[in-house]
């Protein structure tokens, strides 16, 4: 059990891995020889398997879907981006996936690649908690009235998308 449990979580980073660095070519923030050399140190750190491939492909077509829509809206991209959120009397750092911030909304996505139940955005502390934690970050640099949680599971073939203003989430 235990090693099926480790073998998840090696997968669940590989996925979230392999995902932001296809991104990262496909929008030119890295270069060929650079991404090749990331594959390759990314399969001797994982291990590399078709079953993987494929779900970070599912996740790269989702985000790559969600980049297109706000295209009209100058999107900026950030890839393992450390926002602050709130621990009961203090702080800690969390990294958000992928967050994509467009001229009146901010998108959240994070990425579940472990064998886990339907996640639910509008539900899920952890992804409203990053949420949080990426308005605090940046309502000072930007003029975004809505905010979008978005949980990507590319095991199961989901996305969960919840919507509401920067107001209501704080």
């Amino acid at each position: 059990m235990e090693i099926n449990c480790v073998a998840n979580e090696l997968n669940e980073e590989f996925i979230k891995e392999m995902t932001i660095l296809k991104l990262e070519k496909n929008y030119g923030f890295i270069e060929g020889e650079e991404f090749k050399e990331a594959v390759i140190a990314l399969g001797l750190k994982y291990g590399f398997s078709d079953y993987a491939e494929l779900l970070s492909f599912t996740a790269f077509k989702v985000i790559v879907n969600r980049i297109e829509e706000m295209q009209n809206e100058n999107v900026r991209i950030l890839f393992n981006e450390t926002v602050e959120v709130p621990d009961g009397d203090d702080f800690i750092s969390k990294t958000c996936d992928v967050i994509l911030i467009g001229t009146d909304v901010i998108e959240v996505i994070t990425l579940f690649s472990a064998n886990v139940n339907v996640i639910s955005a509008y539900d899920n502390e952890e992804v409203k908690l990053l949420g949080i934690g990426a308005i605090d970050k940046f309502l000072s640099r930007m003029e975004c009235s809505k905010i979008r949680l978005i949980a990507i599971q590319p095991h199961l073939n989901l996305c969960s998308i919840y919507e509401t203003t920067v107001e209501k989430m704080l």
